[in-house]
């Protein structure tokens, strides 16, 4: 199993959980104007009247949202009318006192929260410059807008008081108090102007470090090749890598020979069929040279602004209060502090340790029948591993093996069904596309649960990847109906020639579960207030649905209805599902080891004070040292030349994607094994912790699931590493 990227809006705004709060980007029914009664008790006054141009506005139309006419080129136009509107809203509500501030925030920002949602998501969908144009335009007002509310002292006080004088409260009313009242703060709201204006230098520092880093990468990995013309070097290469290659080094002005690039399309074949040791290596240390690693310098500096990114984050966290950054990360997450995010490595460690070493005895023992002594290095390592993978006659078994998307998205229907007697009808609807598919998702008693829209197969301007976008979220409105939510599965899967059917990877076969698990936990959604609905929950718990359901994928009984051995014609077998799991364990503790390597690394850069040395190889050589780390592996960040570190959105959060994988592996665990009382468990798994949302913290809620803290049990038992000692 492997956590996948899944995108809310867009990947380089600021955290969702921020503008989820603040700017209550969330997908919300804009256009309901009902103003009954209020079922929290709070108020059953309206706020305002809708402005005209937010009952007119395509871009909060709803049932059905009007995808195919929103046009970006008055996006900007319309936001800014809606961000006035929200505020005059806001000031009308503070200064009546009528609801909470914190509900106030919410329900005022409702338009804008609207148009964010649906403009960020289709923005991912057009790679154009109309859309580009309006892309910054929109960032840049959002910008400005959040700085306006951080720097809104009335409102801050409003929320304090609001949390003083609960005196007892229902959870979700107090959960969005926290919520608001924290996010505020994290934004800076406490701060003295002149400590705002710091702040706001800072970060204008960090995002200009960010994209420089980004464009490094991008140039280095762009320029670096090798060009080879003696064939006898690329021995072991697949016939399709060599054409690709030969392809390459024609498009790069050679007029002979091949080039290997470090474009993936290149790189990974390369390292796991080249039989070439050194060329092997000379492609890894290229890779890595992209990021200053390796001891190598490049024209393109990378390891100074990883350095003043890491003082500036410190800096930045010392002005709001925090220790360091990995505290300000901790504080909004659902694990904990530092001290048990330690030990829970620590337990994950020491069940990986032994698996590791016997893994690495067996590649030296292979290295040595190719005649190589001394110990396997990083370059080696995929390498043997498709060796291992050959030996074991998985290759064979599962190599070039592919399924049909419409048996897969059955099969994923079909579970869903059994699980909670979900039905998916198609629907047309309007859509960005006339490739995408819509299914209305309706529960067992026929009330409907939400629209799901498909747009899974790559078309040009669409952005790489796989990810689930809401249009509207799922929640409970004023006047106690639920209204359903509108979300997408967006993928990128190869386009066949002519009018053949789209085939899957077992890889992508994965991705369609995954996804699902994501758009299930946003259809499952019943909070009242929509800042704290579906997947809005803290950035190290938003997976755990997502991998609890891409579990299910290889269990007996997901697939063998709906399709065929590819390569027989005969039905989906138990050898074939066994080959697949085999496959996936491979190197388990070798691969555990790397991956509690890179959250040890990342936290080791997030702790840093702001006078503290941020040298990366001074940090990643201790590392090295304190783990024993076998010159094998190297912390995973590596061979994503750390952009998820610096400029994604993993910085201080590494540990996020393998405590998720914790929580899927117990939970599924407890789903599966539990026969007697499966039904009412993953009816409590629906209603206590998917429906919840963040409208509860979600650790409890954990907690109460499972019965007790979280243990990794479990996921060493998946993967087949070792029992864990306590």
């Amino acid at each position: 199993m492997r956590p996948h990227c899944t995108r809310y809006l867009d990947s380089t705004m600021l955290r969702p959980s921020a503008f989820a709060i603040l700017l209550a980007l969330t997908t919300l029914s804009a256009c309901n104007d009902r103003t009954s009664t209020d079922p929290t008790g709070l108020s059953d006054e309206p706020l305002t009247p809708r402005s005209s141009l937010e009952t007119e506005s395509p871009w909060l139309q709803v049932d059905p949202i009007p995808f195919d006419r929103l046009d970006p080129e008055a996006a900007a136009e319309h936001l800014e009318g809606l961000i006035a509107a929200s505020q005059l809203t806001l000031d009308h509500s503070l200064q009546s006192g009528a609801v909470p501030a914190s509900v106030a925030l919410e329900r005022s920002g409702a338009p804008v929260a609207a148009f964010a949602a649906r403009f960020f998501g289709l923005a991912q969908l057009h790679d154009s410059e109309p859309w580009n144009e309006a892309n910054r335009a929109v960032r840049a007002r959002l910008s400005t807008h959040l700085a306006g509310l951080r720097g809104d002292r009335r409102l801050l006080e409003h929320l304090q008081d609001e949390l003083r004088s609960m005196d007892a409260p229902d959870g979700e009313t107090r959960r969005l108090a926290q919520q608001s009242l924290r996010h505020l703060i994290d934004e800076g709201a406490a701060l003295s102007p002149d400590e705002q204006r710091h702040l706001q230098s800072i970060d204008g520092e960090l995002a200009e470090l960010k994209a420089r880093f980004d464009q490094n990468l991008e140039r280095e990995t762009r320029r670096f090749e090798i060009h080879v013309t003696d064939p006898g070097r690329l021995r072991g290469l697949p016939a399709s890598a060599i054409e690709q290659a030969r392809r390459d080094a024609r498009d790069r002005g050679h007029d002979n020979g091949w080039a290997l690039t470090l474009g993936v399309h290149s790189l990974f074949p390369a390292l796991r069929h080249l039989h070439d040791r050194e060329l092997r290596k000379a492609l890894y240390q290229g890779w890595q040279r992209r990021a200053g690693g390796l001891r190598f310098g490049q024209q393109h500096d990378n390891p100074a602004l990883i350095e003043r990114i890491l003082r500036l984050r410190a800096e930045r966290a010392s002005l709001l209060g925090y220790r360091h950054h990995l505290d300000l990360r901790l504080h909004s997450g659902s694990l904990g502090d530092s001290d048990r995010l330690r030990n829970w490595l620590d337990r994950l460690e020491a069940a990986a340790r032994p698996g590791a070493d016997a893994e690495i005895e067996v590649i030296e023992a292979m290295m040595r029948l190719d005649g190589i002594e001394g110990p396997p290095q990083a370059w080696d390592r995929w390498y043997y591993r498709q060796r291992l993978i050959e030996q074991a006659g998985l290759d064979q078994a599962t190599g070039s093996i592919d399924f049909p998307l419409r048996g897969i998205l059955e099969a994923a229907f079909a579970l869903s069904e059994r699980l909670w007697s979900l039905e998916f009808e198609s629907v047309t609807a309007p859509a960005w596309h006339p490739e995408v598919e819509s299914w209305q998702v309706r529960d067992g008693d026929g009330s409907l649960m939400g629209q799901l829209m498909l747009d899974l197969v790559h078309r040009p301007g669409k952005r790489g990847g796989a990810w689930m976008s809401v249009f509207r979220r799922g929640h409970v409105d004023e006047s106690g109906q639920r209204v359903p939510p509108v979300v997408a599965i967006i993928a990128n899967f190869p386009r066949p020639p002519g009018t053949e059917p789209v085939r899957l990877s077992p890889h992508q076969v994965e991705t369609v579960f995954h996804e699902l698990g994501h758009a299930l936990h946003e259809m499952f959604s019943m909070t009242r207030f929509e800042a704290l609905a579906g997947t809005q929950v803290p950035a190290d718990f938003v997976e755990f649905p997502a991998l609890w359901m891409e579990r299910w994928t290889w269990m007996p009984g997901t697939l063998e209805e709906f399709v065929t051995d590819p390569r027989t014609g005969c039905p989906f077998s138990e050898a074939l599902r066994r080959s697949l799991a085999e496959r996936q364990r491979l190197l388990a503790g070798l691969d555990l080891l790397e991956q509690i390597a890179a959250v040890r690394l990342d936290l080791a850069m997030h702790e840093l004070s702001a006078e503290q040395d941020a040298s990366l190889m001074a940090l990643e050589g201790r590392i090295r040292t304190t783990m024993d780390l076998p010159p094998l592996l190297a912390p995973a960040h590596r061979f994503d030349g750390y952009r998820e570190l610096i400029t994604g959105s993993k910085d201080g959060q590494a540990y996020r994607s393998l405590w998720a994988e914790t929580l899927a592996a117990e939970a599924f665990e407890r789903t599966r094994l539990d026969r007697s009382v499966g039904r009412h468990t993953l009816q409590r798994l629906r209603q206590d912790v998917l429906a919840a949302g963040n409208g509860r913290e979600p650790a409890a809620v954990v907690r109460e699931f499972l019965g007790g803290e979280p243990a990794p049990d479990a996921l060493l038992r998946e993967r087949a590493v070792g029992a864990s000692g306590d």
